[in-house]
């Protein structure tokens, strides 16, 4: 005889249930903005530049609302200080205007973008902008008016400025963020809700398919691993701008050359870091304030742990320029080693409470000033 187990369904309803009300309250990745950038990024279109850029303003907005309470939930989105916030997500064009013109230059507003990625260098540059959902709708009519005119696509719908491609005509400037004022050409073909960017067509045909960033292996392990970076308060924080590196070598720390003419002691170098292929510098905003993270994958766990002590030693030593260690002008470093291959070395600053009020003097900007002055050798090649 088949013995009944009367409680055996309640207990299995109830572990399901439970396990359902678990996931539905547990909080949002991170790491979604900077996932959904970089699934749109074909990586053949990075092959030849240093690096490139990804970043996520309407997540800015998002935090910003959030951060001002449920009191002013309704204000209107300040477009400069979330550019503020975004703008190392964006390369110098996109400044060419203020953002707080481009509803009217580009029928969309910097709060309305989801994502954007931007890849290549003068005059091949890329950009791929995906808006929130049925922001696009004004697009047409607005770029009409600034200047652009329709051509012929079997692919979306393909607007342009400028009669010959990478040509710059100063006859022909623009009020919009894409070299207008310059009278730079430009192509934007808009598909759905996402706006693909160039100065001529080859490049925004590049940006329209191919194997994606998101799903290479080493940067799959870095977004799990920014994933799994604690947040204060847990589900109220993105990581909202990510600036890829390519070339270790653009590490390579830089002596002050007053100092070498003046015969002073050259300061010892930062040790480096074991060699890697990529490198995220990656900034995370919240109710709790920002941490800024610079991950790179490794094979082995050995290796990350070696990168790991070398950026703690690199980071408590003078600059090429005599400049003070970064453990007491940007703050402390620490470092995890995450996953279980490709396994992730990541150094963070915390810091940056008031991120919402003075945004150029949270840590995330003093290490880009770091990167671009070549003061970040602890990450660069191995001395």
């Amino acid at each position: 005889m088949r013995q009944r187990l009367p409680f055996a369904l309640p207990v299995v309803l109830a572990g399901v249930l439970a396990g359902a009300s678990a996931a539905q309250k547990a909080p949002p990745d991170p790491a979604a903005d900077l996932r959904a950038a970089l699934a749109g990024l074909p990586v053949a279109v990075t092959a030849e530049g240093p690096g490139f850029s990804a970043g996520a303003p309407a997540a800015i907005d998002r935090l910003l609302q959030a951060r001002a309470g449920a009191a002013e939930a309704e204000a209107a989105p300040d477009p400069v200080l979330i550019a503020e916030l975004a703008r190392s997500s964006m390369d110098p064009d996109l400044w060419s205007t203020f953002p707080d013109t481009w509803p009217q230059s580009l029928g969309f507003a910097i709060s309305q973008v989801a994502t954007i990625t931007q890849a290549g260098a003068p005059p091949t540059e890329m950009r791929r902008i995906t808006l929130l959902p049925g922001a696009a709708g004004p697009v047409p009519a607005a770029l009409t008016a600034t200047g652009y005119h329709e051509e012929p696509s079997d692919r979306g719908r393909l607007f342009a400025a400028g009669a010959s491609e990478f040509a710059i005509d100063l006859g022909a400037r623009r009020d919009d963020p894409f070299g207008g004022m310059l009278g730079r050409s430009s192509r934007i073909l808009i598909e759905g809700d996402t706006l693909l960017q160039a100065a001529g067509m080859g490049p925004v045909m590049a940006l329209s398919g191919g194997a994606s960033w998101a799903a290479r292996p080493d940067m799959a392990a870095i977004l799990d691993a920014l994933s799994s970076w604690p947040a204060d308060p847990p589900g109220a924080a993105a990581w909202v701008n990510a600036h890829v590196l390519l070339r270790q070598s653009d590490l390579a720390p830089m002596p002050d050359i007053a100092l070498l003419l003046d015969g002073a002691a050259r300061p010892e170098p930062a040790p480096g870091v074991p060699f890697w292929s990529v490198c995220v510098i990656a900034l995370l905003v919240g109710e709790g304030g920002t941490s800024s993270a610079i991950a790179i994958p490794y094979a082995t766990r050995e290796q990350a742990e070696a990168a790991a002590r070398s950026a703690l030693q690199g980071w408590q030593m003078p600059g090429p320029g005599g400049e003070g260690a970064k453990s007491a002008t940007i703050g402390p470093l620490e470092t995890r080693i995450t996953g279980t291959g490709p396994f992730v070395m990541i150094a963070a600053v915390s810091g940056g409470a008031g991120w919402a009020d003075a945004p150029r003097d949270i840590p995330y900007w003093q290490i880009l000033r770091a990167l671009w002055n070549r003061d970040l050798g602890e990450f660069g090649p191995p001395a």
